[in-house]
């Protein structure tokens, strides 16, 4: 079955709440799985497993549907493709703690109004704003 999702959903974590949208949640007998809708080129499977925001997606499923056991996919509407990652407990947890670093240091530097650039290759590579962001074009230069 799917589920048009309409509710907001929110995850707690240990320094935010973080509230979004899940764009569809297929449930087909096996675990639940979250649907994204992608209009950006396909990313690698090892790309998307350290992704933030799949990461996110399945935490999310896994609080709301209470199992350790969830799935993401994402669905390219320019090519048409389908990427999904399986999410078992031991990802969960390394996604839980990645989610609740991220939200800390984003709340600290919120409150003092500071956020220095930290460029890298990986990081630089895709990041939108490469175009216009003299360290990004730095990291990735060479």
């Amino acid at each position: 079955t799917i589920d048009a999702v309409e509710d907001r959903v929110v995850l707690p974590t240990t320094a935010a709440e973080i509230v979004g949208r899940f764009d569809r949640v297929d449930r087909d007998g096996g675990c639940p799985t979250v649907v994204d809708y992608k209009t950006s080129r396909p990313k690698t499977a090892e790309a998307l497993r350290r992704d933030l925001q799949v990461r996110a997606y399945a935490v999310a499923m896994s609080q709301r549907a209470k199992t350790d056991n969830v799935a993401v996919e994402l669905h390219y509407l320019q090519t048409g493709e389908v990427a999904r990652v399986e999410c078992d407990r031991e990802f969960l947890q390394r996604a839980w703690g990645q989610l609740s670093a991220t939200t800390e240091e984003i709340v600290r530097a919120w409150e003092s109004s500071d956020f220095p650039p930290r460029p890298s290759t990986w990081q630089c590579s895709t990041c939108e704003y490469r175009t216009v962001c003299s360290e990004g074009r730095e990291a990735t230069a060479s």
